[in-house]
């Protein structure tokens, strides 16, 4: 934390500058990491991790970035070209500047297309964002850099143009691969929203590490399989070769102790017996330059011998090598072992009468075959035959006269005769060695380390093979005539490139592929979780802010009525003070009720419960009720309205009525009566406009009495006050009397009465009050003839509909306002009162009907279209019999 602040108080220069000197650090360590997933024999990585975090510092922290990115990248390619200071040169900076310039160039390119199509803080969290971004971060953009690479390293003369497709396939595959695996883990460590993009550590990133993590196992696994397979099939080749060299070798001993064995056969030995003998011998030992031989030669002997030759061998004497290594006549010593017979004659001239003893290289091995009695080989020397300078070795039999016994070391000394000598030249015995086997697979170094001079055989001693390819080196100690030869075998590149395959490099890019895929999985699954965890917090916070500010009380209970939650204003309702939890609705209600079959009854409807707050108080409430099931059992959702200051005002309008009715009913009757007396004449005759008056006061007593008789009739259904008889009646008498009964009424407004019951017969009877059913037939008919025209006809229709009875009042007349259907049935309620007070009516009696079909086990309603007329209708069950 105080890093941070420490960092974020600095100036924003200095920041950056920081930021990419960070950058270009890690970039050389993680790029130097992935380069060591190569599979030999090239740097073809299967991935390539710091392209990736380049690219997401890029995205996160904008264009300074890109500096870090060059910087980093140029350090790496200067360190895999040159492994010290001393080794940069200058074609290899501007290769590794031109590889850098093509990764920078596309860390620029990705981030602009990011921020452009998706936004720097793009929090990833759907389908299309998640493919765009790792779509455009890798395979597209990464072509810039797997073109730009292999073309810098063939202009460069790394590689040539056959290598040039394979490298930018493999190339743009690891740069691919290393963004879509490495940029989302940098995001997830650095996005913004951190909120967003932390959890998804262990969500998205871990899984993803595990899953790389078991893939460079696998693939570790399969690249030391290879590596040991390569190493044993190179070191079985390897000793074969070494088993081949010292066969060879072993031959040379063979060919010498032939000619040995020659010279002691016979006394005398001529040049032609010589050139006789070793005739051939080129053929079956082509790597063999020359046999000679060497006979020990006393100082007294010498004029003999060199006047002898002479007549064989022109200009023929006894030389000697000087202290500078040149050869002149040899001095006066007590002995000589020059070279007396050589063949090949031809090219090898100049090493007739060579004193080989005056030399201390071939003098010591000289020595070493005349002590031991066996074999010896020089260390390597520059032959004199010819006029090349090779380099080779000589090998020396020693040849004995005749001793009554086995010879001592001293005794040999005495007895020795002179030497069968061969000359070897090492690039033919290597040649000859290697020729059964593809010699391009193979680097082979021959020294003598024990050598004075000159200890390299044959090979280069300065030949190198990649770090990788040191683990192959097979070096052998080869013991032959005294010295012993170091034998070191090298793979070559082309035997490597034969024997590796691409197989664990495959395999482990399809891991890596298959993970990339995964990581994608995960950020989709993980997206889609943050995004309905989102809206989950959103809808809760509404809910919550709902429930919580709701005017009407809300609880939810479990299916035995255990209370679960509540909100405030149910707590205030019920006077909740503790635990919600330990409330049951049982300890709520007034009464004793089975919980489950209470709630029950009560779903998708409006009920009103009877209830008690905890300290006791009664409550009436109005509870809708619903269901909904969660994995753990049923829940039930109530929301409670306080009705009892409703019920309160409801019972004192009902009292009110009901008193007002029964005490405006005895003034009513005694004015009715009075006005009747005063239209009969009883005070007297009374003129037009009088009586006129006296007549209209009747009709309005009239009126307010029938007024007063239904709102007694409709309280005492209310209040259940009101008894009804039930009987069985035919319903074609009901209607017939209903048709006499309303006949006058109808008439009075020219309108006709027409009963249409032809499917009814008298045994279709109903349970019924004849005279309450008598009351719904006339408000209905009596409705249908105030709004029907004059001369038109109201139909009182009856049908028999299964076990039911339907019967209609249907009129001709205006009908009824689509707005004012829901209140037909409603107490007072009256399409157009100015209508009403013209033709009459209270506005009770339609729901006086109701009340009462109702009440009789049936249903009401009614159909309207304006200008179309009415049809009102009720049903009831039959009777049974």
């Amino acid at each position: 934390m105080l890093l941070a602040n420490a960092l974020i108080s600095l100036p924003a220069t200095l920041r950056y500058a920081l930021g990419c000197v960070a950058l270009a650090l890690v970039y050389l360590l993680v790029g130097r990491l992935g380069l060591l997933l190569a599979v030999p024999p090239g740097f073809v990585t299967p991935i390539f991790p710091a392209l990736g975090i380049a690219v997401a510092a890029v995205v996160l922290w904008g264009w300074p970035m890109l500096w870090g990115v060059l910087l980093g990248s140029t350090l790496l390619n200067i360190s895999l070209g040159a492994t010290t200071l001393s080794a940069i040169s200058g074609p290899g900076v501007a290769i590794a500047v031109g590889i850098a310039l093509g990764s920078t160039a596309q860390c620029a390119l990705a981030g602009w297309a990011i921020k452009r199509w998706l936004g720097a803080n793009n929090p990833l969290q759907d389908e299309r964002s998640i493919f765009l971004w790792l779509l455009i971060a890798g395979p597209l953009t990464c072509l810039l850099s797997a073109l730009n690479g292999p073309s810098v390293l063939w202009l460069g003369g790394v590689i040539d143009a056959e290598q040039w497709p394979f490298m930018a396939w493999t190339w743009w595959l690891g740069d691919s691969l290393g963004v879509m695996l490495a940029a989302p883990m940098v995001l997830m460590l650095f996005g913004k929203p951190a909120q967003l993009w932390r959890p998804r550590l262990l969500s998205v990133a871990l899984p993803l590490l595990v899953s790389c993590a078991i893939m460079l196992f696998i693939f570790l696994r399969a690249s030391a399989a290879q590596q040991e397979r390569v190493r044993l099939e190179f070191e079985q080749q390897s000793g074969l070769v070494v088993q081949a060299l010292e066969a060879r070798l072993a031959r040379y001993g063979t060919v010498l102790h032939a000619i040995e064995r020659f010279f002691a056969a016979s006394n005398f030995v001529s040049d032609q017996d010589f050139a006789r003998f070793a005739e051939g011998m080129e053929q079956d030992y082509p790597d063999l330059t020359a046999l000679s031989w060497n006979p020990l030669v006393q100082l007294y002997e010498r004029p003999a011998l060199e006047e002898r030759l002479q007549g064989y061998f022109k200009g023929f004497q006894i030389r000697e090598f000087d202290a500078q290594g040149l050869v002149r006549p040899a001095s006066k010593r007590t002995h000589y072992v020059p070279v007396t017979y050589i063949y090949p004659l031809t090219g090898n001239e100049r090493a007739l009468g060579l004193d080989v003893s005056t030399e201390a290289v071939r003098n010591a091995a000289l020595e070493y075959a005349r002590d031991n009695g066996e074999l010896a080989m020089s260390a390597p020397i520059e032959l004199i035959q010819g006029d090349q300078r090779e380099r080779g070795v000589l090998m020396f039999y020693p040849a004995y006269w005749a001793a009554p016994q086995a010879l001592d070391a001293e005794q040999r000394a005495l007895y020795l005769r002179g030497f069968a000598i061969a000359v070897v030249q090492i690039s033919r015995l290597a040649t000859a060695t290697l020729a059964g086997y593809q010699a391009s697979d193979f680097a082979l170094l021959i020294e003598d380390r024990a050598a004075p001079a000159l200890n390299v055989l044959f090979g280069d001693p300065d030949y190198r093979v990649p770090a990788y390819a040191e683990v192959f080196r097979q070096q052998t100690t080869v013991r032959f005539a005294g010295r012993e030869l170091t034998v070191q075998l090298l793979p070559s590149d082309s035997f490597l490139q034969s024997q590796f395959d691409l197989q664990p490099w495959l395999l482990l890019t399809t891991g890596l592929l298959l993970s990339c895929l995964l990581g994608a999985f995960l950020l989709v699954i993980t997206g889609r979780s943050q995004a309905v965890e989102a809206q989950v917090r959103e809808r809760t916070f509404e809910l919550t802010s709902v429930l919580n500010n709701a005017a009407e009380g809300i609880v939810i209970m479990d299916q035995h009525g255990q209370f679960l939650r509540a909100n405030p204003a149910a707590k205030q309702l019920l006077g909740l003070t503790g635990e919600v939890q330990q409330v049951n609705l049982q300890s709520v209600l007034r009464e004793v009720v089975n919980i489950v079959e209470f709630l029950n009854s009560g779903l998708d409807s409006r009920v009103e419960w009877a209830m008690r707050d905890l300290h006791h108080r009664p409550l009436d409430v109005e509870a809708s009720l619903s269901s909904y099931l969660l994995p753990d059992g049923l829940r039930y959702l109530a929301l409670l309205r306080d009705i009892s200051s409703r019920k309160q005002i409801e019972r004192m309008k009902r009292e009110f009525v009901a008193t007002v009715s029964h005490e405006l009913r005895t003034p009513l009757t005694s004015i009715k009566g009075s006005l009747g007396l005063l239209a009969g004449g009883v005070g007297g005759e009374l003129n037009q406009q009088a009586k006129q008056l006296i007549d209209i006061s009747r009709a309005n007593a009239d009126r307010l009495v029938s007024l007063v008789n239904d709102i007694l009739d409709i309280e005492r259904l209310e209040l259940g006050h009101k008894q009804l008889e039930l009987v069985d009646h035919s319903v074609t008498e009901l209607l017939s009397q209903a048709l006499v009964l309303n006949g006058g009424y109808a008439s009075s407004f020219n309108v006709s009465l027409r009963g249409d019951c032809a499917e009814l017969n008298e045994n279709v009877r109903v349970n019924v009050d004849a005279q309450a059913l008598q009351q719904v037939l006339s408000n209905l008919i009596s409705n249908a003839v105030k709004f029907s025209p004059e001369g038109d006809e109201v139909v009182l229709r009856g049908r028999l509909h299964g076990n039911r009875v339907h019967v209609a009042v249907v009129d001709h007349g205006p009908g009824i306002a689509a707005e004012f259907h829901p209140r037909i049935f409603a107490k007072f309620a009256q399409a157009d009162s100015s209508d009403t007070r013209r033709r009459g009516g209270t506005g009770l009696g339609l729901s006086i009907s109701k009340a009462l079909i109702e009440a009789m086990g049936g249903e009401i309603g009614f159909t309207s279209r304006e200008g179309q007329g009415s049809t009102f209708y009720f049903e009831l069950p039959l009777a049974r019999d």
